[in-house]
């Protein structure tokens, strides 16, 4: 189901032109090695990789309740009119 899911959340990506996406994981003492490398990073959407920088990276079951971790879309005009506000 969880791929049903983040594949229907890639469509979206694509339908409201969002070409790059982020982790944004809670990095706190049980946040394992895998979601600590991909919190940050920014990742083109049409470069995407099932299981390696796009979800579903490891079975819920492992990890359920231990991390918090959340994927978001980034519009890059956003990013250029945030920094123009930013100075």
């Amino acid at each position: 189901m969880g791929h049903v899911q983040e594949e229907a959340t890639a469509k979206s990506y694509d339908e409201s032109d969002i070409d790059v996406y982020e982790y944004m994981a809670t990095l706190e003492s049980h946040t394992c090695d895998v979601y600590g490398r991909l919190d940050g990073p920014h990742f083109a959407v049409k470069d995407r990789k099932p299981g390696i920088n796009y979800p579903l990276i490891m079975p819920l079951s492992l990890y359920y309740g231990s991390v918090d971790c959340r994927l978001t879309g980034r519009w890059r005009a956003l990013d250029a009119w945030t920094q123009n506000w930013q100075g």
